[in-house]
């Protein structure tokens, strides 16, 4: 009679404990089966499973073939931004009240760039082979230095060379920090950094527009579209023209390295300069020379073997119609290269 009075609850304890195991287990983990549900309802589903926020400026109705496992935020956003060719990116945006971060939040759904608004992104190279599973990049640390003046966007400035995440602010709202925020992981860190220049801060993933990646193997630009401009790239690197500021992207690049095992760091240090060392080689170059120099890198076949890796492992995401959609579009572009027609399609987004 005792053991039976004891049964009934110990055979409850354990059932609760299950349940609290799968739950803390699969906490944040996403599990998506679509083959034509609207995008609209994948975002619910991500934010819902995922406890994120996610804003897209792509048409809610757009019918999304995906399917993914209990995976992490980070891969479903992978393989989302891969099916709907797309690209995906941490955003933090910091103004002085919540009106101006609901207003610029309107503008990016709408795919309008937010007038009176600057932006700090600094793409982030590889320094290393890239993981299967991306990093989430929540779980950067920014390292905060006090910059020589104590603004708030001089703050922005510095963090977007430390992680690997977009920050927006208003060009006009530059107060006082009055107190640094101490090193942390950077979704703890912007919140804190805002208060103390007495503003607000909301962190979201955005889904935009344009799924190119940038190839920094071959040094190309963040978000290029149709057939790189070998010429215009180059001279834009080496020039610190539009979207290049050198000195942020080695430091970016510096930041990542220190992340890494020390065995894997000589490494990338030099790969890191042999890189610089190129670009700087472009700088008193024709822009013929240029095109010459850099469709000279891009024909390395170790090189060719890492680009290669990466759109297996993107197309390996997508649907077989967009992959031999891709497939197509591959081929046809690197014929325009060789026929020297690349420049008429290249350019930046």
């Amino acid at each position: 009679m005792n053991r039976n009075r004891w049964l009934i609850p110990l055979t409850a304890l354990l059932v609760i404990g299950a349940m609290v195991h799968h739950i803390w287990a699969n906490w944040g983990l996403i599990t998506i089966h679509s083959q034509k549900d609207p995008l609209s309802q994948i975002i619910r589903e991500i934010e819902k499973q995922g406890h994120v926020t996610l804003k897209t400026d792509l048409d809610p109705a757009t019918p999304v073939r995906m399917n993914v496992d209990k995976v992490v935020v980070s891969e479903a956003l992978e393989t989302l931004a891969a099916v709907t060719d797309a690209r995906w990116r941490l955003a933090f945006i910091v103004a002085g009240d919540k009106g101006a971060i609901s207003t610029v939040v309107a503008s990016l759904t709408a795919g309008q760039r937010p007038a009176g608004w600057k932006t700090a992104f600094v793409p982030t190279p590889p320094v290393a082979e890239e993981p299967l599973i991306p990093p989430d990049p929540r779980l950067a640390v920014w390292n905060v230095t006090a910059p020589a003046e104590p603004k708030v966007q001089a703050y922005l400035e510095a963090a977007a060379r430390q992680v690997s995440a977009m920050f927006l602010y208003p060009e006009s709202w530059n107060p006082d920090v009055t107190s640094a925020p101490k090193t942390g992981p950077i979704t703890k860190v912007v919140p804190r950094l805002a208060s103390a220049a007495h503003g607000q801060a909301e962190a979201m993933f955005l889904l935009q527009k344009g799924g190119g990646r940038p190839d920094f193997a071959a040094g190309g630009p963040p978000d290029s579209g149709g057939p790189p401009d070998a010429g215009g790239i180059a001279a834009r690197i080496a020039g610190g023209g539009r979207g290049f500021d050198p000195a942020a992207m080695e430091e970016r690049a510096k930041a990542e390295i220190a992340k890494l095992p020390a065995a894997q760091r000589a490494t990338a240090e030099a790969e890191l300069a042999e890189r610089k060392a190129f670009f700087e080689s472009l700088k008193d170059l024709t822009p013929e020379q240029r095109r010459a120099k850099f469709e000279e890198l891009m024909s390395d076949p170790s090189r060719q073997d890492k680009m290669e890796a990466r759109m297996s492992a993107q197309d390996a995401r997508r649907s077989p119609e967009q992959r031999l959609a891709r497939s197509h579009n591959y081929v046809t572009q690197k014929a325009q290269i060789k026929s020297g027609g690349g420049a008429a399609g290249g350019g930046t987004k």
